[in-house]
């Protein structure tokens, strides 16, 4: 499982940044569901909301010896496009990586009109990008 969690400019630019709780409250719904459940959060800012999935043992990119060159974004790009199951954020980032994921059986993102993290199928990523620049 991989979640995008995009802070930095968002909340600087003021726009729609789900909590860590929406995100907690959705892992709690389906963790236990899952065989044998990773988490890997995928974030700009990582090191301020890793200690709060705590209790999911949660992996970030700083967690692994070997980095790619420009690894600022690279592994969390690779990560989410191998992920069986990812919650998108609010950037076209993590929807083109999903968009390359030939494995993943169910995508997610996070509603800003409902708040609420819902579904999203696969073939719809692409539309939701384009609505993104709006």
């Amino acid at each position: 499982i991989t979640i995008h969690i995009r802070r930095g400019d968002f909340l600087i630019q003021g726009l729609y940044v789900p909590s860590n709780d929406l995100y907690l409250e959705w892992l709690e719904s389906i963790w236990p569901n899952i065989e044998k459940p990773v988490l890997y959060i995928a974030s700009d800012e990582a090191k301020a909301v890793k200690s709060d999935f705590a209790k999911f043992n949660p992996f970030t990119r700083e967690d692994f010896q070997e980095k790619f060159y420009f690894d600022d974004f690279l592994t969390d790009f690779y990560i989410i496009s191998q992920s069986d199951i990812a919650v998108l954020g609010q950037s076209s980032f993590s929807r083109i990586a999903a968009m390359s994921n030939k494995k993943a059986f169910q995508f997610y993102w996070a509603n800003p009109k409902t708040n609420k993290i819902e579904s999203i199928e696969k073939d719809q990523v692409p539309s939701y990008i384009k609505s993104l620049a709006v």
